[in-house]
């Protein structure tokens, strides 16, 4: 009998939680087989191309927050050359970040959006203009031109239309080419005197040696 010897005793023990703990292992791993195997594959894009503002979209992928709840999320590049809101309409991400706006124009359109958590509650939008050019108010904007990320325009057009403001909007790329020309050369490129844009002085683009504060 394994009891009448505590040194045998012990060693039929040891065994025994032995082998239960390589049993518990297998089954650990033959379950986290069958969850990566049942994953649903979903896709999200962002409403800009990768940035430190996105940095936790990804950092929640890379640690396996998402799989933990049973999803595989591919993060797509967004910005104005692929907008989340047309990729989402599109069919083409199941996800998307955008503005609260983009989502009720959405929403109008027919499109079924559903708006799954808000993570801002105010516009970081703002509009940029230059003393330079003779903008000091509101009001010097009207007959002016406007560069305005398409993406982002629902806002700022809003915003012109209630304060009946005529308007020139240019569309605006991926940098504030338009605005820095305008501001390297006010005289010789006056067609861009004002910009709208997220949190402008965190903007590589806008927040160079050749800005001044006050001219702005």
């Amino acid at each position: 009998m394994p009891g009448s010897n505590p040194i045998d005793f012990f060693k039929y023990v040891s065994a025994f939680l032995a082998l239960l703990f390589l049993m518990a292992c297998v089954t650990i791993a033959k379950a986290e087989t069958l969850q990566d195997s049942d994953l649903r594959q979903v896709r999200f894009i962002p409403h800009w191309s990768p940035q430190a503002q996105f940095a936790g979209f990804y950092v929640a992928r890379d640690k396996g927050f998402y799989s933990r709840r049973g999803i595989e999320v591919e993060i797509l590049r967004g910005g104005p050359n692929n907008p989340a809101s047309k990729a989402l309409a599109e069919g083409r991400a199941e996800f998307a970040s955008m503005f609260l706006g983009n989502g009720l124009i959405l929403r109008s359109s027919g499109v079924p959006v559903v708006n799954i958590g808000q993570l801002v509650q105010r516009s970081a939008l703002m509009l940029v203009a230059k003393k330079t050019n003779g903008i000091l108010s509101l009001i010097d904007l009207d007959g002016r031109s406007v560069s305005i990320w398409p993406e982002f325009s629902a806002q700022p057009l809003a915003f012109f239309r209630c304060l009946n403001l005529n308007v020139d909007i240019v569309q605006q790329g991926y940098s504030l080419n338009l605005f820095q020309a305008a501001r390297l050369s006010p005289m010789t490129s006056p067609s861009w005197p004002c910009s709208i844009m997220e949190n402008p002085d965190q903007h590589p683009g806008y927040n160079d040696p050749g800005r001044r504060k006050e001219d702005s």
